[in-house]
């Protein structure tokens, strides 16, 4: 993993310290974020270990993407989720597109986070919810 940066050169604490340090002072025992940050999680966990502390379980989930295929991202202006509502977009279409871009239902589909969870259970044998959780650490 290399050298970690813990402070940086302005002086404030860097990144994989603060939030090292902030989630043992939570007690977060489960992470949940995007796949862009699965690189980010080796480095604090090594800290969590030279602290003496048990890591919190990580899950990085698939990114949301735009029509070009981009992470929506604030710093390119993608839309947030108040936009979407703004606009007419419903919790249900929102989750459907993520699902969809990660092939596990049809394209434009509405589905609430429970009916995902249910439909994923109920796979046929040779999809494993135990392989998309590998698959999502």
């Amino acid at each position: 993993m290399g050298d970690v940066v813990l402070r940086r050169a302005d002086g404030y604490v860097a990144y994989h310290l603060a939030t090292a340090v902030d989630e043992l002072w939570m007690g977060i025992n489960t992470v949940v974020r995007g796949s862009d940050l699965w690189v980010s999680t080796g480095p604090q966990v090594a800290l969590m270990q030279m602290l003496g502390q048990t890591a919190p379980q990580y899950w990085h989930l698939p990114l949301l993407l735009d029509n070009q295929g981009n992470k929506l991202a604030k710093r390119d202006r993608a839309l947030g989720v108040a936009s979407w509502q703004a606009q007419g977009g419903s919790a249900a279409q929102l989750i459907g597109k993520w699902a969809a871009q990660n092939g596990w239902i049809a394209p434009g589909s509405s589905i609430s986070a429970q009916e995902l969870l249910e439909e994923l259970k109920n796979k046929p044998k040779n999809f494993s919810l135990k392989a998309l959780k590998q698959q999502l650490l």
